[in-house]
């Protein structure tokens, strides 16, 4: 009887901490270890979602890069990327290196707004 007791309890308590090990919090923030470079000061033509992970389109280049909503601060960039597209105007890229992920996009330097808008006005 002591025995089957045991085993009992073993079951429970090893019932216990696999339960509470498979519930821990997913909300936690996307953390990334990968290092990101600059792709350049670039303008969108293309912003499209797509569950969690946008598209993102840019002038000066021909490939498409995404953006991961569940990483720090995705939100704060999809609105950068969004105003850029509204206002034809350039935004800082950084992806990260050796892929087609966007690490961060910040606000453009004003030299590099002024040089695109100078390009525009060549025919």
């Amino acid at each position: 009887m002591r025995s089957f007791l045991f085993i009992w309890f073993l079951f429970f308590t090893n019932l216990i901490i696999v339960s509470t090990a498979c519930n821990k919090s997913t909300s936690m923030a996307f953390q990334e270890t990968r290092q990101p470079v600059l792709l350049g000061e670039y303008t969108p033509y293309l912003v499209t979602k797509n569950g969690d992970v946008v598209t993102a389109g840019f002038v000066q280049s021909a490939r498409l890069y995404k953006l991961n909503l569940r990483m720090t601060n995705a939100r704060q960039y999809l609105r950068q990327l969004s105003l850029a597209l509204k206002k034809d105007m350039p935004v800082k890229v950084m992806v990260y290196k050796d892929s087609d992920d966007i690490a961060s996009v910040t606000v453009a330097s004003e030299a590099a707004k002024q040089r695109y808008i100078d390009a525009k006005k060549k025919p």
